[in-house]
């Protein structure tokens, strides 16, 4: 009996994980904050892990476009509100500016959403993968004869 434990132990250590961990993310005061087991990953090195995952990575890149764009129609809300800013100063109708810095707005808003959804698409897809790849559980199943320890692959 002994020697059936010994030979377990070996065949639990020799199918231990070795493929690569998942991503988690949490929400941070000044964006995502990304982790891989307990360590930080900076937004670069997610990128890297994205480009092994052909899905994740286009993903990840429809959100780089995406928050791009956010950022372009903030920087033209900005430029509606000083020439709105600039009108009324001059005590002229700042109407058609207001149209354009409320439609900037709206669009800047939308694509960062859109960013953010992209984003949790990709780290989705990723880590849906990652299990598909290598994860190798144990688990108790019912059997025939009893009770027996199963492993998924």
């Amino acid at each position: 009996m002994k020697w059936f434990f010994k030979i377990f132990i070996l065949i639990l250590m020799m199918n231990s994980e070795t493929s690569a961990q998942e991503i988690t993310v949490f929400p941070g005061f000044w964006g995502q904050k990304y982790y891989v087991n307990s360590d930080r990953i900076s937004v670069n090195d997610v990128g890297t892990l994205m480009k092994e995952v052909p899905v994740a990575d286009a993903y990840w890149r429809r959100s780089k476009t995406q928050m791009s764009g956010a950022w372009v129609a903030v920087g033209a809300q900005f430029g509606f509100l000083f020439w709105q800013i600039n009108k009324l100063k001059n005590g002229e109708s700042g109407s058609t500016q207001l149209v354009g810095n409320i439609a900037c707005g709206v669009i800047g808003i939308g694509l960062s959403l859109a960013s953010n959804n992209s984003r949790q698409k990709a780290i989705l897809s990723y880590n849906k993968l990652i299990k598909k790849k290598g994860d190798q559980s144990y688990y108790f199943e019912p059997a025939s004869t009893g009770l027996g320890i199963g492993m998924k692959f």
